[in-house]
């Protein structure tokens, strides 16, 4: 993709989340007042924030593993936008002091999710093959066009949701996130997965539609429908952006930090209470990022 094409695209995303803001978001035929939006995002603590990154890995977003998805030259283009959002969206974070929570797919290879394999092929108890997404230490589970900092802390997940056995819920409460912005691959399942825990778990969640995506526009667009009505505030990365500025200052947003600032000066712990201690490559193989702390899916989550 193209920088142009990526612009155009970022752009396009822009304009229909102001519009979706401007209404209040469409709903089910069904606008909310303007002022509720405003008033909804108004109310959130801009220094208690938070960004939630789900499964930007290469399993899910580099194309040379998504062949047996289906997707067309759109929804390939949209992928890679999305990726490069979550990465907008991760700069403009750490240059602001808002800590970036990864949450991340890690499926052991000799421990399979039996229901997903269910679901996926019908057999209850088939090894785990090739085609298995994010198996540990594998290619597919290593970050793609966006990686984790030195000291920001990595959940893995055997299921959807980021917050199933992983102990991602206690780490915000330890930390004093009130809120959320979510984002990341893909938008109807590990996305709305997680960000409808977030919710029911007493988190208000900004989904910044423009750094995720699904495999078709159609499935992109119903399942930000569902979240709207549901689960989020719909925005884009600027409009996370902006609320953080609310505290920080225009300044702190305006522009991507030329490198990942120190994880210290939102005033959190570098490391997660039950890191099981594993170098980076263990889960996820990310380079660069030997010092992130990975907190280990709980046994059996999911199988």
């Amino acid at each position: 993709m193209t920088g142009v094409a990526g612009d155009d695209r970022a752009a396009d995303h822009r304009v229909a989340a102001d519009s979706r803001l401007a209404d209040g978001g469409l709903v089910d035929d069904r606008p909310v007042d303007a002022h509720v939006a405003d008033h909804r995002l108004a109310a959130l603590r801009p220094d208690r924030g938070a960004v939630l990154v789900i499964d930007v890995q290469r399993s899910f977003g580099d194309p040379a593993h998504l062949g047996d998805y289906g997707l067309d030259d759109d929804a390939h283009e949209a992928v890679a936008a999305a990726v490069e959002r979550c990465a907008d969206l991760v700069a403009l974070a750490r240059s602001a002091g808002v800590p970036v929570y990864w949450v991340e797919l890690a499926t052991p290879a000799d421990e399979p999710w039996r229901a997903s394999k269910w679901l996926r092929t019908g057999e209850l108890d088939a090894p785990i093959g090739p085609d298995e997404p994010c198996v540990i230490g594998t290619p597919g589970a290593e970050w793609y066009g966006v990686v984790p900092a030195d000291g920001e802390p990595r959940f893995g997940k055997r299921g959807y949701s980021g917050f199933l056995g992983t102990g991602l819920a206690e780490r915000l409460t330890a930390d004093g996130v009130e809120w959320v912005a979510v984002a990341g691959l893909t938008t109807e399942c590990c996305v709305a997965a997680t960000a409808t825990d977030a919710l029911q778990l007493g988190w208000p969640v900004v989904l910044a539609e423009d750094a995720t995506a699904a495999y078709s526009a159609e499935l992109h667009a119903a399942a930000v429908e569902s979240l709207a009505l549901n689960v989020a505030v719909i925005g884009d990365v600027e409009t996370v952006a902006e609320v953080w500025a609310g505290a920080a200052g225009e300044a702190s947003v305006a522009a991507p930090a030329e490198s990942a600032s120190d994880y210290g000066a939102c005033g959190c712990e570098a490391s997660a209470t039950d890191s099981t201690g594993a170098d980076a490559a263990g889960i996820g193989g990310v380079a660069g990022s030997s010092e992130a702390s990975i907190t280990a899916p709980a046994a059996g989550v999911g199988a």
